[in-house]
């Protein structure tokens, strides 16, 4: 099943709806797109991307805020055969450049001005306004026959944006619209839900498990960018019956005057994308009285895997619930004990296909996948005891060390870098990162260096701590020493 198959069946069955609501801005009104207007505008969009001369299996990179123009793109693209391929919007130059040149990509759609990116892409690759996929098609292009295939490709999410080599994961039609249901279906969504949209869609859970769910179930999605100081008059004026949302967002939104009497009757919140702390929990369900629940996924499970929903509480921080509709887990090779702690695996059509481009690192004969995490079961409830990956989840988004210590080391000053993840409540996760100098490099600014960072990174890969080592501690093999870092973050913290 194609996804925008789905919107297709929604605007026969429910052609008045709201599909889509875009909150009133500063200078804008409440827009509501009914599905009946969505399909249509997906068809044109799909003519237009036609007329311009692309082609299945073609990349186009979409680059904006979360809007119905985004959505009509990406399902236009998925509706052609087209790979859709969203970016941060807030990627600096370096690693939008990188995204486009990795992927190949034949189109840039873009809510920015595109004079403003051309310099740092491809220069044969087209930009062109996001707004243009809301404009008439040309009159003698016919849209583009979507894939019969299942297993074609229909989006490239990156784990990470980087200048180094990011993992770009491979979700087929199949993986998304698996997906999507699998997360409505453990959610209960359906046409009376309305969904908020707080999640950016370059994001996984952003994507597909909000906005693919809603769609899979004709919910009514709320886009939004932003927790501002309307977020909770918006959600009672539009009566949010779901947020997905990140122990980030969880953190911000406990912290807004009026929260405490201010949410939705019945309100629903699924966290996800980070480990959330139970004393995050507890105290947003104290403050408010609204259930917290926990989903536990991966970019590549395109993404849900677990779930608190249905289970009688939040057992710990750690707990992350039941294995979602059709998708099975086990630890290790499954035959050892399960109560043990080991490598999480997981099966299920939601898997993807494999890391672009040449589909390496999928599941393997049998439908597993590892998934670097680890774990252990308890009366068939998954708990997640740690990582094996390096991997830092901060606000809900991968950052690989690797990455952060390249952009440190090309500072003139900067000899040798090791960035380290720690625990941290607001985040989840923050990265700490140890720097020594080079010969002669006393003077250091740690403001020169995190502006330094600011330049070349995306904000929630800046190290929020940086210390300077007058030398690493290393291996006999000249490896730095990442256990020994980790352990001096911790004393440094208990002295404060």
């Amino acid at each position: 099943m194609n996804l925008a198959d789905e919107v297709r069946q929604h605007a026969a069955r429910r052609p008045d709806q709201p599909a889509l609501v875009e909150p009133a801005g500063a200078s804008s009104s409440r827009v509501a797109t009914t599905w009946r207007e969505l399909d249509e505008r997906v068809d044109a969009a799909a003519s237009l991307l036609g007329g311009w001369g692309l082609r299945a299996p073609q990349r186009v990179v979409l680059h904006g805020d979360s809007s119905a123009a985004l959505v009509v793109a990406h399902l236009a693209c998925l509706r052609t055969g087209l790979v859709s391929t969203p970016a941060n919007p807030q990627a600096t130059l370096l690693e939008l450049g990188a995204l486009t040149t990795t992927t190949g990509a034949s189109l840039l759609l873009t809510d920015q001005d595109p004079a403003t990116l051309v310099d740092a892409l491809p220069d044969d690759l087209p930009v062109r306004p996001l707004r243009d996929v809301l404009g008439v098609p040309p009159a003698d292009a016919a849209p583009i026959a979507g894939p019969g295939d299942p297993e074609a490709l229909a989006v490239l999410v990156q784990t990470s944006g980087s200048v180094s080599q990011p993992q770009t994961v491979m979700l087929s039609h199949r993986s998304l619209a698996t997906g999507s249901r699998q997360v409505a279906e453990v959610a209960g969504l359906g046409p009376s839900n309305v969904v908020l949209a707080l999640l950016p869609f370059f994001h996984v859970w952003g994507l597909n498990g909000t906005l693919g769910a809603a769609l899979h179930a004709g919910s009514t999605t709320v886009l939004a960018n932003d927790l501002g100081p309307e977020l909770l008059a918006l959600m009672a004026e539009e009566g949010v019956t779901e947020m997905p949302v990140t122990p980030t967002v969880l953190f911000r939104l406990m912290q807004m005057p009026g929260v405490r009497t201010g949410l939705p009757q019945g309100l629903r919140l699924v966290s996800a994308g980070a480990p959330l702390s139970t004393a995050l929990a507890r105290e947003f369900t104290r403050v408010t009285g609204a259930r917290v629940e926990q989903a536990y996924g991966l970019t590549e499970a395109g993404p849900g895997v677990c779930s608190t929903i249905g289970s009688p509480e939040l057992i710990s921080g750690s707990h992350v619930g039941t294995p979602l509709p059709g998708v099975e887990v086990r630890i290790g090779s499954g035959y050892g004990d399960q109560s043990e702690p080991g490598e999480v695996h997981v099966r299920g059509d939601n898997l993807f296909s494999g890391y672009w481009p040449d589909g390496r690192g999928g599941p393997d004969a049998d439908g597993w996948f590892a998934t670097g995490d680890l774990g252990y079961l308890s009366e068939g409830h998954l708990h997640l005891v740690g990582r094996l990956r390096e991997v830092v989840i901060v606000s809900g988004f991968n950052v690989y060390p690797s990455e952060v210590e390249e952009v440190l080391l090309l500072h003139p000053a900067v000899q040798a870098a090791a960035v380290v993840g720690h625990p941290e409540e607001q985040t989840g996760e923050s990265l700490v990162a140890f720097v020594s100098l080079a010969p002669g490099r006393r003077g250091l600014s740690l403001g020169d260096l995190e502006r330094h960072c600011e330049q070349h990174l995306a904000r929630y890969k800046c190290p929020s701590e940086i210390y300077v080592l007058e030398r690493m501690p290393r291996s006999i093999t000249g490896k730095i020493r990442k256990s020994e870092l980790r352990e001096l973050v911790d004393a440094l913290e208990d002295e404060q």
